[in-house]
């Protein structure tokens, strides 16, 4: 099935009322009712026009489109002029794993995130795509670890706020560099601007093998998420997206809804 990503926008004076599948819920519907734009993943050209009636929105663009690949990870393809993969990279705080820009002390700069697809101020997009981490994060362990044996930080901030350990959350490859950032001393509790931990994003991707990981290296497996959406544990995630995998694992290391 095709993946879109696409922006919902409230439309003037219409109402919203009750929409359900795996990408939008209560919380999305309220937020849409405030006025708020939302981002979203849809897999369903079909459904793109159920989420506009049943919510009061209006479709304002398709960011991105694309088949998932054999590995059942979207397909890199469709990048913007930036060389992201919307498809693979857009959450609630936009594009993960920028280049940020940093202040003369080396201090990551917080203002307008990219594309300002989420208004709370976050890390400022620096221009130059992927960090160079992200990238070796899509390329598998063994590009993480090269990167950690000349010096790079197992903790460094990227767009949306995410750090190495979110990043492998997004993929079913990334994953795969979980236990190799975790040796190197990556903070699996570190939260981004979406207020999600590490093993939230595992949870929300069914990526059992990250999930794991950390678990087994101490991750709290009934944290709730922080501000903006305070409130969700990881099984509560977990059983939304329908990640049955991770639900099972996360039960094992007694988790709670």
């Amino acid at each position: 099935r095709t993946m879109h990503i696409v922006r919902f926008s409230k439309r003037a004076g219409a109402s919203c009322y009750g929409a359900s599948n795996r990408h939008i819920n209560e919380k999305h519907i309220v937020l849409l009712r405030l006025g708020r734009a939302l981002t979203l993943k849809i897999q369903s050209s079909n459904l793109l026009l159920s989420i506009c009636i049943s919510t009061g929105t209006r479709l304002s663009r398709v960011i991105a489109s694309a088949r998932p690949a054999d590995n059942g990870d979207p397909a890199i393809m469709g990048t913007d002029p930036e060389g992201f993969d919307p498809v693979a990279d857009t959450v609630g705080p936009g594009i993960y794993s920028g280049r940020v820009k940093r202040d003369a002390d080396g201090n990551v700069i917080w203002g307008r995130q990219y594309e300002n697809h989420n208004p709370a101020p976050g890390p400022v997009y620096a221009g130059g795509g992927y960090t160079e981490m992200a990238q070796a994060i899509h390329q598998g362990p063994d590009a993480v670890r090269r990167l950690l044996s000349g010096g790079a930080d197992p903790n460094e901030i990227m767009t949306g706020g995410a750090r190495p350990l979110h990043t492998c959350g997004m993929s079913k490859r990334g994953q795969l560099a979980t236990q190799v950032l975790i040796e190197a001393g990556a903070d699996v509790e570190a939260l981004d601007t979406y207020g999600y931990t590490p093993l939230h994003r595992m949870a929300s991707n069914n990526l059992v093998i990250g999930a794991e990981a950390l678990l087994k290296a101490g991750a709290d497996p009934n944290r709730e998420t922080d501000k903006p959406y305070i409130g969700e544990r990881p099984l509560q995630i977990a059983q939304f997206a329908g990640a049955r995998e991770v639900e099972e694992v996360l039960i094992r290391y007694g988790a709670k809804a």
